[in-house]
């Protein structure tokens, strides 16, 4: 199975859709998450017109098939350029690895293309499956109570904290 991230086209949004049609997944996933076919194509249709200036969305394919999405949004704190990351998989390729592979190359992409130091993500605490996905990814819990988890950026060439 070749798996590919690709950006966003307008015309995407009923795969979109299709792919994330799932009650399991709307549980982990913040409200404002599209559940119906017209937010799905206003959120497609932004993701399709974004510049990666602010944001940096891509598709996840499975053989040339819309199967997820992964998103980093950027920030500025105070001396550190962080992405918090956002991802999803549809139930039929979950389990199989895909993700953690995608999240593992998509945040070595996000440090050598993007001027960050640190990446996080912050699955829901009842969302074991995730935060098992992150810790195989090389993220580690911030907090004792694992609800962000985080990957510092460690190179000579940035201004690590």
């Amino acid at each position: 199975m070749q798996i590919t991230l690709e950006k966003w086209k307008a015309e995407n949004y009923i795969d979109f859709y299709e792919a994330s049609n799932d009650d399991e997944l709307h549980n982990n996933m913040n409200n404002d998450f599209p559940k119906t076919l017209d937010g799905c194509k206003k959120i497609v249709s932004f993701f399709a017109n974004s510049t990666d200036t602010t944001e940096c969305v891509r598709a996840i394919k499975a053989d040339g098939k819309i199967i997820g999405c992964i998103a980093a949004f950027f920030r500025t704190e105070i001396n550190f350029k962080t992405a918090e990351l956002a991802y999803w998989i549809s139930k039929k390729y979950r389990g199989h690895g895909i993700m953690t592979k995608v999240i593992t190359d998509y945040t070595e992409m996000l440090f050598s293309y993007f001027e960050i130091n640190k990446v996080f993500a912050k699955p829901f605490v009842h969302n074991a499956a995730s935060q098992k996905v992150l810790l195989k990814s090389g993220f580690k819990p911030a907090d004792e109570n694992e609800q962000e988890y985080i990957m510092i950026h460690r190179s000579g060439n940035r201004n690590d904290k």
